[in-house]
């Protein structure tokens, strides 16, 4: 506004114009007669003191220069006739009347001293108006047709301010070059030199500027243009980085009195110290300065002051700075800044209240800036408050309503990562598994890679996306051995490759797991040793298994207890183990699981104790092999063995039941008839004689053979014995000595017929039986 208000005072004077012709020859002349006489009133006018005289004359001249225009149109002087009507007009507020005229000038004439003069008046009148690019055309003219070098230097000094003003710098330059090399002396050469410095600052040619500025600083110029001059020389020394240079140009527009240059310039030399970090130099300018600074000013040095407190961490100062800004100037961006620097001083001072103030600060400053870095910078803030409190619910939105293209690169990074983690801890797994790759890629070398990798391979694995989870776990495990992050990832692996079947890979990773890694805690050390013995079983390596079963037991029965004794049970079976098959399901009993164990296990043990003559322990087994429901659910073996271990254990209630049971399923005579030998002993255990004889009688008639005939024979005989009946004792014992000589029980029953014998009388016989018992089973001892 400075330049435009002495442009205007410039433009105020005309161009001159001498009103004087030469002198002529005495001759009868009427048209130079009448112009002599407008000439005279219109002179009058032009040099009259007071106003009123001034206005007065050139209304008198008017009428005599329109009139003798129209006589004398072609006449020399008619130009001159031109011009002095129109300034007549002009002088005395007549502009509409004058402009044509001068205009008609300009068109009609094209050169000379009255075309130069009403050029000016139209440029002048045109900038007025800011009408720049016609003023510029008239200034033209003015400058080509000007008969005194000052006018003509004048009028190129404003075209050239006109081109400024259009933004048409290029047109500009050249000119005001010109004017600066004029031989004339005039006060626009400093100017146009002035003009020329701004000019080349604006393109950015410092080098260039600087020079012409330093020009004005060399002279005797006056000193506001020195004042202006070293402001400037010291802005394009700033950016010729020469900053010694540039704060001695700033200190001297300082020292400078009453220049408009001065707040400018302590701004400046503010801009300087904060440029090359000397924040010590920023801060003592500043509150040792005088100079009074509007309220935007007063901003712009707050915003200086308050990041270099921000920088030297001192940052109740930088906010009391940051404040000031914010009541200078409310509400504008340099507020806004200000807010935002104010919040991340106290984010720094770790404030209790950043949520609240965060907050705050989009409340007051988010409309219409959405898309500021400076509101997602905020974002950020709040969002790893929130996080270092582990309010991940509430950080996963913040992080969330960011847009990372908006953070600082510096930040990204921890943006990412964290974002990608608040993701995870709230299930939300398709997208931390994104924030997570998002991460990785952006910095693979950050130390925090490894756990993206390893949390991104758990937020795979919640998706379901198996390969790619084992993809992040080998990545893990490769990257960074022996560590925590890699046994997690041998476990998660290891569950993958248990999902997909590949049984021997998660052994393998198991086993590396528990060898390589000694401060595990037990329940993974127990879950490890489960799923090894799992897997071997799977394998049907059963011989494998057992071990790390029992130790899953050992270190968390609790967990494991139950589905490890499970699976041991299975491998023992299969390995047909008796020993430790029998102590896993008395484990199995001990915690509750004996009803799960299978039919089979407890058949099989039966049948095993029944052979090795262990009979109470095969009793138990086949009973626990029972089929619930009806007895043809059961396999007949089963009821045979079941009943003659009863049987054999004196079990005798549970037996009978057993036979009968037997009897109700069996379709074989052999077996029948064996059935019966087995229910005739157990009735004869009960003293149920009566039955026992019935039974043994019904057995006998199904004409049996072999140990089951010598078998019946024998119950025969000792049902006969027990109720007195000695003769018919002896009829079985007899047979059973006679025709089974080669059976166990041979022994046995001579001794029972030596006894019926006896019993009955027949000592002779019973003598000769009882000779042979001796000499043919010379250790025999009846059972007491």
């Amino acid at each position: 506004m400075r330049h435009l208000t002495l442009i205007t005072l410039a433009l105020a004077s005309p161009i001159t114009v001498s009103a004087q012709e030469p002198a002529r020859a005495l001759q009868a002349d009427p048209a130079n007669d009448y112009f002599a006489r407008a000439q005279q009133l219109y002179e009058t006018g032009r040099t009259a003191a007071r106003p009123e005289d001034k206005a007065e004359f050139f209304q008198k001249a008017i009428p005599v220069l329109r009139d003798y225009i129209q006589r004398f149109p072609r006449h020399e002087n008619t130009q001159a006739a031109y011009y002095y009507l129109a300034d007549a007009y002009y002088e005395t507020q007549q502009q509409d009347r004058a402009i044509p005229i001068f205009e008609l000038i300009v068109r009609q004439y094209q050169k000379g001293r009255f075309v130069s003069a009403a050029a000016y008046r139209l440029a002048y009148a045109n900038y007025s108006k800011k009408d720049f690019r016609n003023a510029a055309r008239l200034f033209g003219i003015t400058a080509l047709n000007a008969s005194q070098p000052e006018d003509q230097i004048r009028a190129a000094y404003f075209q050239a301010q006109c081109y400024i003003l259009l933004e048409q710098n290029e047109r500009a330059l050249p000119i005001l070059k010109d004017i600066s090399k004029a031989e004339t002396k005039s006060p626009y050469k400093d100017q146009a030199i002035m003009k020329i410095g701004h000019i080349l600052l604006a393109n950015k040619q410092y080098e260039d500027a600087l020079a012409s500025f330093q020009k004005l600083l060399a002279g005797e110029q006056p000193a506001p243009l020195k004042a202006e001059a070293s402001f400037h020389a010291g802005l394009a020394a700033a950016a010729l980085n020469m900053s010694k240079l540039a704060e001695s140009l700033f200190q001297g527009t300082l020292s400078a009195k009453d220049s408009v240059w001065i707040p400018q310039a302590h701004i400046a030399l503010l801009n300087l110290y904060y440029k090359n970090e000397n924040y010590d130099a920023l801060i003592k300018q500043a509150e040792q300065s005088n100079v009074e600074l509007e309220p935007k000013m007063i901003a712009k040095q707050g915003v200086m002051v308050g990041r270099a407190f921000l920088r030297k961490k001192n940052y109740p100062k930088a906010v009391d700075y940051f404040l000031e800004i914010e009541q200078a100037v409310p509400g504008t961006d340099m507020a806004f800044e200000a807010g935002y620097f104010k919040l991340l001083s106290f984010f720094n001072m770790k404030g209790s209240r950043i949520v609240d103030q965060v907050d705050h600060f989009i409340q007051n400053y988010a409309v219409g800036r959405g898309t500021h870095k400076y509101i997602h910078q905020a974002l950020f803030m709040k969002a790893e408050t929130q996080y270092a409190a582990k309010n991940y619910k509430e950080a996963a939105k913040t992080y969330n309503s960011i847009d990372p293209k908006l953070i600082d690169e510096l930040n990204l990074p921890s943006f990412l990562y964290k974002k990608a983690w608040c993701l995870a801890e709230t299930d939300n797994h398709a997208g931390a598994a994104k924030s997570f790759s998002e991460f990785i890629d952006l910095d693979p070398d950050d130390p925090r890679t490894i756990t993206a990798y390893a949390m991104r391979g758990e937020s795979f694995l919640e998706l379901d996306d198996r390969v790619n989870a084992l993809r992040d776990f080998d990545m893990v495990i490769q990257k960074s051995p022996n560590t925590k992050l890699a046994a997690m990832a041998l476990q998660n692996s290891a569950k993958i490759q248990r999902q997909a079947k590949q049984y021997q890979d998660m052994i393998n990773r198991l086993s590396t797991l528990l060898k390589d890694y000694k401060d595990l805690p037990n329940q993974t050390i127990a879950n490890a040793n489960y799923w090894i013995g799992w897997g071997y079983y799977k394998l049907e390596q059963y011989a494998e298994a057992p071990p790390y079963l029992d130790k899953a037991i050992q270190l968390d029965k609790q967990s494991y207890g139950k589905q490890a004794v499970m699976l041991s049970i299975l491998c023992h079976y299969s390995l047909k183990d008796l020993a430790n098959l029998t102590k896993s399901v008395e484990t199995a009993d001990e915690i509750g699981l004996y009803d799960k164990v299978p039919l089979p296990v407890f058949r099989w043990l039966g049948s095993q104790y029944y052979n090795s003559g262990d009979f109470e322990k095969a009793a138990s087994y086949l009973e626990s092999g029972l089929e619930k429901g009806v007895p043809q659910k059961t396999p007949a073996i089963i009821w045979r063995l079941l009943t003659k271990s009863q049987l054999q254990s004196g079990n005798l209630e549970d037996a009978l039941d057993s036979a009968n049971k037997l009897l109700s399923i069996e379709k074989e005579d052999a077996y029948i008839v064996d059935a019966k030998l087995d229910k005739t002993n157990i009735l004869l255990g009960l003293q149920r004689y009566g039955d026992a004889k019935m039974i043994g009688d019904e057995a006998l008639q199904m004409r049996p053979t072999g140990k089951v005939k010598a078998g019946l024979l024998m119950a025969m005989g000792d049902i006969s014995f027990q109720t007195n009946d000695f003769n018919e004792a002896s009829k079985h014992y007899v047979l059973l000595v006679s025709n089974f000589e080669n059976l166990d029980l041979h022994a046995e029953a001579l001794y029972k017929l030596s006894q019926a014998l006896d019993k009955a009388g027949k000592s002779k016989e019973a003598s000769e039986y009882k000779k042979q018992l001796q000499q043919k089973y010379p250790n025999y001892k009846p059972a007491s």
